[in-house]
């Protein structure tokens, strides 16, 4: 009999509306992604006669279970048809940041005259201290992105401000995550196909996932996330049912466009920009990492399904490199009497480009410099936000 390999892999990532009920995937759910494991443990019991007898039962099918899952992608978002509509990994951020996602779209107005760092838009109700925003100021520098340092009723101060003002009827937009306390459950199916095209019975489901660590990583040419956790459980697509798992496995949902004629992840994606306060820096290496300390609950008396998943202490950590200049030197300072700085940095060039990370709070770590025969570099691994929840702890933008 020949052998018949599974040459197609397939990722889709849905937003559950409750807890123990998996998602029906659709095609937006599906994601351009480089790796993707989705592991189930399940602990086989096995009893012993230990009488006079030299007899063994066996195993006992049926003991605890836990299940973790994982995902490799591009920060693809300029395959959304007009920022700031939801990204590819829109869904793993709202649930890595514990909140429902807010899309800003207005226009700068005339009164009071914008300026580089101040304008106001029709309503700022939605808006808050921390959120970033892309604006098109225009001429050869088009659109940048900054973080609100001052709301006034509908009137905006930026900090670091714009590199020029905008003109009157300018488009304000961004999509905004914000740290929150929801428990935004995803279905995460990972689709093996055969050579046949046919979806594989070695096909895996984790239901009840929640994002533990979510990775923003800046420093290849191409930006990339990573984001792995708990899940309720995983299911094979053959295993019967259990829980509240109805044993039907989801249909393959019709591939989106980007899967069927191509795409180009390295294109959206040219060096940001990244500030300290409000001091543009060349920065080599930048990784954000977000833990949410998620974790399956633990196993009630006498059942193999967990009670569930849930979050926990959260922290949120900062890897660093940048040019070993005399005018970087206070920095080392800062970084050893934990002196804070607010850190804003930006991927991309213009709008369909753009993902902002804003925290208003942020000691950096004090490590060795990094020297060669041509260069030095002050890294500043484990850098640690400390802000508070009236401070909008961090918040992310996307457009």
């Amino acid at each position: 009999m020949a052998r018949v390999p599974s040459i197609n892999e397939l990722l889709s990532i849905s937003a559950q509306s409750v807890q123990g009920t998996p998602a029906i995937p659709v095609t937006a759910d599906i994601l351009t992604y480089l790796k993707c494991d989705l592991n189930p443990s399940i602990e086989n019991i096995e009893r012993v006669d230990i009488g006079l007898g030299r007899s063994s039962f066996g195993y006992v099918q049926g003991g605890k279970q836990s299940a973790k899952w994982s995902a490799d992608l591009y920060a693809i978002i300029a395959n959304a048809a007009t920022p700031p509509i939801a990204s590819e990994f829109d869904n793993l951020l709202v649930s890595a940041m514990g909140a429902a996602a807010v899309t800003f779209n207005d226009t700068v107005q005339a009164s009071p005259i914008p300026t580089a760092s101040t304008f106001a838009v029709t309503s700022a109700a939605t808006l808050k201290v921390g959120d970033s925003l892309a604006v098109n100021v225009g001429g050869a520098t088009g659109w940048q992105m900054r973080p609100i340092s001052n709301i006034a009723s509908n009137t905006l101060t930026f900090s670091p401000a714009f590199s020029a003002a905008p003109a009157s009827g300018g488009v304000v937009q961004a999509r905004l995550y914000r740290l929150g306390s929801l428990l935004n459950f995803l279905t995460v199916v990972d689709w093996l196909r055969d050579d046949s095209l046919a979806v594989s019975a070695i096909s895996r489901m984790a239901v009840d996932a929640l994002v533990d660590q979510f990775i923003l990583d800046c420093s290849q040419s191409v930006v990339s996330i990573a984001a792995n956790g708990p899940a309720s459980y995983v299911v094979e697509k053959q295993s019967p049912a259990q829980g509240t798992y109805n044993g039907t496995f989801p249909t393959l949902p019709t591939l989106p466009t980007n899967l069927t004629t191509g795409f180009s992840p390295e294109s959206p994606f040219y060096a940001g920009e990244f500030f300290l306060d409000t001091t543009l820096v060349t920065a080599y290496t930048v990784k954000m990492t977000l833990a949410n300390g998620a974790k399956q609950l633990p196993i009630p008396f006498g059942s193999q399904f967990a009670d569930g998943v849930a979050l926990g202490h959260r922290k949120v950590s900062l890897d660093l490199v940048v040019d070993g200049m005399s005018s970087n030197y206070a920095y080392l300072l800062d970084a050893e009497q934990k002196n804070p700085h607010s850190l804003f940095f930006h991927t991309g060039k213009t709008n369909g480009q753009f993902i902002g990370v804003y925290s208003p709070k942020m000691a950096l770590g004090l490590n060795d410099i990094e020297k060669n025969d041509v260069t030095a570099r002050l890294n500043f691994a484990s850098s640690l936000q400390y802000a508070t929840l009236a401070d909008n702890e961090l918040t992310i933008g996307v457009s």
